[in-house]
């Protein structure tokens, strides 16, 4: 017993320590037991607020909830978002939809998580989003995020007074005066456009896939407009932009996918996948080439030198003091070229596809062409038949899908009342194509329509592939300008024919894209 005393005072921490086990263990199972009640409140609260945002917010909640929403195929977790990358052209289903509540001023549908998205539906809707109310919604994060880096950071997400005034150095570019200087240039690159299409034919009849050389014409076009350079992609076969532009712009069902996940992850210069990598790395190849340009221009005009060519956009750009940095240029310039060249080719594809099945349509337009005495500018201008013909093309195959905004404050639009930070999506093919604005033959080709409009079908933003107001298409005028001298070129030297089957709709896609490359035999006119 002394021993064993002797040993307890000998070493009294011990002692202590042994004494004490029990309470840390209590301590220690205590802090575990709060460490768990504490995540699993969370995990609660989670699931709280996920059954809220799922099943009672939309529905009972919602200060959206009594606008008409698709009900059929809608998934409780998915939304419409199923039924929508489904199908081959979202505004033909949005279109759809709005049968069933044709005054309505908006759709709305249900997205990813039930989140909410609202589709105008009328033309007063229409207008008061695009015109009376413009400042009061502005392009989103998450669609500048997703398609920036592929198609620029330029005007369309400039907003409020950085918006007007760059658009103020910008429109001046579009002038009437400035556009005529742009006239030598098309018509010599429309006619190098018909050289190289006869060139494929090794027999006159041969069918000849005209897609590529389409592209290549109109990016050169957006070359020479944009930075005063033809980059002559149509002439050469070393076509790095061509190539990359049609890399990021029409991707595979897989490319999609990968595209989505490299512009919303971040750090996405350093994923280790390879096509990942290889997306970025296009991107960049883009930007690269433009930059070459930037740079030299931006050392002709400090070393006070003028440019041959004063109407293109990199000079006004350059000069304009305090707006752009070098880099905020390449991206506009890239912004410029990359949708003129996607939506301006699509649209000239479905106009050739539209005259080769309507012999009807294209002896009239020839008619008219051939009854110019010098194909100028003016007289084409003035041409009423290639008008007309120009409009229908862009009102039926309207080339943009949809629009994304978001409202910037708590704003109402025909009655209803938009709470801030509430999704839109401005669909121009939906209002272009609805039977209660142009009639129950909407979806007809008809370019003598444009003689008879009546009711809404006359209104400014019934037709609206070039939105309307403030934030009306910047290129609208060069886009029609290019449109009828190469349309006007094509058809004053070739007969166009296909055997080809209608055409059907690559999807996923942002414009409207022919799934099939399109061939057309070519005659002497």
């Amino acid at each position: 017993m002394t021993v064993s005393s002797s040993s307890s005072m000998d070493h009294p921490q011990l002692a202590t320590t042994n004494s004490d086990l029990p309470t840390t263990i209590l301590a220690t199972v205590a802090s575990t037991h709060n460490i768990l009640l504490l995540v699993l409140f969370f995990f609660l609260a989670y699931l709280l607020k996920c059954i809220y945002a799922l099943f009672i917010y939309p529905y009972h909640v919602s200060p959206l909830r009594h606008l008409p929403t698709p009900k059929e195929n809608h998934h409780w977790l998915l939304g419409q978002m199923i039924t929508l990358l489904s199908t081959p052209w979202m505004p033909y289903l949005y279109r759809e939809w709005s049968r069933d509540c044709p005054d309505a001023p908006f759709l709305r549908i249900l997205k990813i998580g039930q989140s909410e998205t609202l589709i105008p539906n009328t033309i007063t809707a229409y207008r008061e989003v695009l015109q009376t109310k413009n400042d009061c919604f502005v392009k989103s994060e998450e669609s500048r995020n997703g398609a920036a880096m592929v198609i620029g950071d330029g005007l369309p997400w400039a907003h409020g007074d950085d918006h007007r005034a760059r658009r103020a150095v910008l429109n001046k570019l579009f002038a009437p005066q400035r556009m005529k200087a742009c006239v030598p240039k098309i018509k010599a690159k429309a006619e190098q456009l018909c050289r190289t299409l006869a060139a494929k034919q090794s027999v006159p009849g041969d069918a000849v896939t005209v897609e590529t050389e389409l592209w290549k014409a109109v990016l050169d076009v957006g070359g020479i407009k944009s930075m005063g350079v033809d980059l002559d992609h149509l002439g050469s076969d070393a076509s790095p932009l061509h190539e990359i532009f049609s890399a990021t712009m029409r991707p595979s069902i897989r490319g999609h996918i990968e595209r989505w996940t490299v512009t919303h992850l971040p750090f996405k210069q350093y994923l280790p996948l390879e096509a990942f990598s290889e997306f970025v790395r296009k991107c960049a190849t883009a930007r690269s080439v433009i930059r070459k340009h930037v740079q030299a221009r931006r050392r002709a005009v400090n070393r006070g030198e003028k440019a041959r060519d004063d109407a293109d956009v990199l000079q006004a750009m350059v000069e304009a003091t305090g707006l752009w940095d070098d880099e905020q240029v390449v991206e506009y310039i890239l912004n410029f070229m990359v949708l003129g060249h996607d939506t301006t080719a699509c649209t000239l594809v479905w106009a050739l596809d539209t005259l080769a099945r309507r012999q009807d349509i294209q002896d009239r337009l020839r008619k008219e062409i051939n009854e110019m005495e010098e194909q100028s500018w003016a007289e084409i201008d003035r041409a009423h038949f290639l008008e007309n013909f120009m409009r229908e093309v862009l009102r039926v195959h309207c080339p943009v899908g949809w629009i994304p905004m978001v409202a910037a404050c708590d704003v109402e639009i025909s009655g209803v009342l938009v709470p801030k930070n509430t999704t839109l999506n401005l669909c121009p093919a939906m209002v272009n194509l609805k039977p209660e604005i142009w009639g129950p033959d909407a979806e007809e080709f008809d370019p003598d329509r444009w003689d008879r409009l009546e009711g809404e079908a006359g209104s400014a933003y019934a037709f609206a592939t070039f939105h309307n107001g403030p934030r009306v298409c910047i290129g609208k005028a060069l886009t029609l300008m290019e449109l009828k001298m190469v349309i006007v070129e094509l058809v004053s030297q070739f007969k166009m024919e296909t055997d080809m089957e209608p055409l059907g709709l690559e999807t996923p896609s942002f414009t409207l894209k022919p799934k099939q490359t399109l061939q057309l035999r070519l005659f002497d006119a």
